[in-house]
């Protein structure tokens, strides 16, 4: 049912990056529309991170780049953004890191701030451990939290920088946890990948 988000759309046309004249990007196209798990594959220095960093609008580009939810034109405040580890120190709840993922959209703690995080956690299992120290979390709970402070921010897009893809025990609970939301949302989600080429596939269209 696409009733929820019937026309979410990430288009890039004739898309390039540079730095100092020196190209990262060259006149990429795609198209990403609702309940799309897409990854970006690409040797080290293919422009991966690049890619992201400019979507969110971080870095400048040229060609277009369009976000539309329907008929209705959205900017980069779609996308979802993690904190820096390095801006925590080890005493940071769980309650307390999601909470900066959502004041980083919001700047000023909204009224249903509570609630949007409990729903985060929630769906990442981690309710239980909101308020234990970040430092005290296995490295796969460390990933959900680090999901759930992109969930706690509504985003109709997700870019993950670098994650490891293959199935691992770190790894499966949190694939399948965005899975389950790419699914359920209609929404987009956006990862790189390391491989031996430069490519865009689509690995996975949830209806």
């Amino acid at each position: 049912n696409f009733s929820v988000y019937p026309m979410l759309t990430l288009r890039l046309s004739h898309f390039g990056v540079a730095y100092s004249g020196i190209p990262a990007i060259v006149d990429l196209s795609l198209e990403l529309t609702s309940a799309t798990f897409a990854v970006v594959s690409g040797v080290l220095g293919a422009g991966k991170t690049s890619l992201l960093r400019a979507i969110e609008g971080r870095i400048r580009h040229t060609g277009k780049l369009s976000i539309t939810d329907g008929d209705t034109v959205i900017n980069e405040s779609a996308i979802a953004r993690p904190i820096k580890r390095h801006l925590l120190n080890a005493e940071t709840s769980v309650y307390q890191f999601v909470l900066l993922g959502l004041l980083q959209k919001t700047w000023s703690r909204p009224a249903d701030a509570d609630e949007r995080i409990q729903k985060a956690l929630e769906r990442c299992c981690l309710l239980h451990k909101s308020q234990q120290p970040i430092s005290s979390l296995s490295p796969s709970e460390m990933r959900l939290a680090e999901l759930a402070q992109l969930f706690v921010q509504n985003p109709k897009i997700i870019l993950i920088d670098e994650p490891e893809v293959h199935p691992n025990p770190v790894n499966s609970d949190y694939l399948s946890c965005i899975s389950k939301w790419v699914k359920e949302t209609k929404r987009l989600l956006c990862s790189p990948w390391k491989r031996n080429r430069i490519s865009v596939s689509l690995t996975g269209l949830f209806r």
